[in-house]
């Protein structure tokens, strides 16, 4: 992006009301701009749709990183040991990123293929000090760094999305899942 394309606006030095009415208007104007232009295209690239599970009844945490992980695994995306490596990367600390998202993950060692299973529970369960709807345990590696950074700013964007996250953990078949991602 060159200087010439970052969006400005020019007020006055003494910031009369005027200017904060101009000032109010353009940031919510970036802002809807944001999110008309925003995707999830790194975020559906890595998500495997065998490995999406929805509606899903757990007690514990510790049950749906175990599902996921065995998920990547029998679909060939990392190795079984990496199952092991993601409860006890999970027992650590719970991986909860807050606004109804966890993002479990384990030892990258074990990774075959980049790849993302996903659960989404219409009621939320307990994920160490937080209520979680949505699971989505990462086994990405060795992807170039854009890539990543990528990554983690879609899901960044996602924690803030509440109505999305709440369409997406009341979906029922993946297909639908999916399409949530693109209507946003």
């Amino acid at each position: 992006m060159t200087i010439s394309e970052v969006p400005f606006l020019i007020i006055s030095p003494l910031f009369d009301m005027n200017d904060q009415e101009k000032l109010y208007s353009f940031i919510q104007q970036n802002h809807k701009q944001q999110i008309a232009t925003r995707n999830y295209s790194t975020l559906l690239h890595f998500i495997h749709p065998d490995s999406i599970f929805l509606q899903s009844a757990f007690a514990h945490r510790y049950e749906v990183v175990e599902m996921l992980a065995k998920s990547l695994y029998e679909n060939g995306f990392v190795e079984e040991q990496y199952i092991h490596d993601a409860l006890s990367r999970e027992r650590t600390s719970a991986t909860s990123i807050g606004s109804s998202i966890a993002i479990p993950h384990g030892n990258p060692s074990g990774i075959l293929k980049s790849g993302i299973a996903v659960a989404a529970f219409k009621t939320p369960i307990e994920w160490g000090q937080e209520k979680v709807s949505l699971v989505f345990l990462l086994a990405v590696t060795n992807e170039d760094p854009q890539t990543i950074k990528a990554l983690f700013n879609e899901l960044s964007f996602l924690s803030s999305q509440h109505e999305l996250v709440e369409q997406l953990s009341k979906q029922k078949n993946q297909t639908a899942f999916l399409a949530c991602f693109n209507e946003s």
